[in-house]
């Protein structure tokens, strides 16, 4: 298992001698292939007095996979390794993996590795196997029901927009230390909170924008301007929900349209599932766009 020692046990064979030589290769015994994650030299070891192979966590930080194990004696080359002892499968989360997450949504992940079991835990974290859970999840830990299949729970998730850590554990996992193996980056998509724009009420009707900065912003996303959030649309503008990415453009508004005054706006991935406030201070507070009328 990724980040677990890992030893052979009493080697079975003939005239085998204490100081021979074991190489873990890829796909074949003779491979010269490299490894993800682990060099060659911590693929190799030594056979001890009672003939076990013995690399504790020199390849705890292998690619999982199903590798073979492959016998030497004397200085050999990793193209001398010829002789298979067995099979090693290196089970856990494959690396560099990129998952998503957007904010005002529930966060399912499903992952790809190698022997995957249900019961195995995610965390998303800055830095795996240090500091604590970033906050904005149901919880601070998904859990697995299937292989490779995690959820956070069908609560919306709103944490801020980044770029986080995903992290995994198998076993007993009850703090950020546990969750020392890395599965990739996960991004928090959405707006940051911090919409921009104030339309002027004048003779001359004038476009009215919103500018949102935030990460993984598509052009389908939906920009609602309501009273407060959760509450009815506001009337007299142009269009009062639209598409866009990072700006959006609310029509032609003039004097005696919209009553002066701030209103909330109201974020979504989904046209119809309107789910997060932008905010200043994020998760919870609605930005507020301000609507002045010119004297």
């Amino acid at each position: 298992v990724k980040n677990a020692p890992c030893n052979f046990n009493a080697i079975q064979g003939t005239h085998l001698l204490e100081g021979d030589d074991a190489l873990v290769a890829s796909g074949f015994c003779g491979s010269t292939v490299t490894i993800p994650g682990v060099e060659e030299e911590a693929r190799r070891t030594k056979l001890t007095a009672t003939f076990d192979l013995l690399y504790d966590l020199k390849m705890s930080s292998m690619a999982p996979g199903i590798y073979e194990v492959c016998w030497c004696r004397g200085e050999c080359s990793a193209a001398e390794f010829r002789v298979p002892i067995g099979k090693l499968t290196m089970e856990g989360p494959r690396l560099n993996q990129s998952l998503e997450c957007v904010r005002g949504h529930a966060c399912h992940l499903n992952i790809s590795g190698e022997g995957l079991l249900a019961g195995e835990k995610l965390m998303v974290l800055l830095s795996c196997g240090t500091g604590q859970a970033v906050d904005g999840f149901p919880s601070e830990m998904a859990q697995s029901h299937s292989q490779g299949a995690f959820s956070f729970g069908d609560e919306i998730s709103d944490p801020f927009a980044a770029i986080y850590r995903v992290c995994w554990c198998r076993g007993a996992c009850t703090s950020a230390a546990d969750f020392f193996v890395e599965v990739g980056i996960l991004q928090a998509s959405g707006p940051h909170g911090l919409a921009q724009g104030e339309c002027q009420l004048t003779p001359e009707p004038s476009n009215c924008t919103a500018d949102l900065t935030g990460v993984g912003l598509t052009a389908g996303d939906r920009l609602a301007v309501m009273h407060e959030c959760g509450q009815e649309l506001v009337e007299g503008f142009s269009a009062n929900m639209v598409s866009g990415a990072e700006r959006f453009s609310f029509g032609l508004l003039g004097e005696g349209q919209v009553a002066p005054g701030e209103y909330a706006l109201r974020w979504s991935r989904r046209a119809l599932a309107l789910a997060v406030t932008t905010a200043d201070s994020p998760p919870h507070q609605p930005q507020k766009k301000a609507v002045t009328t010119q004297l």
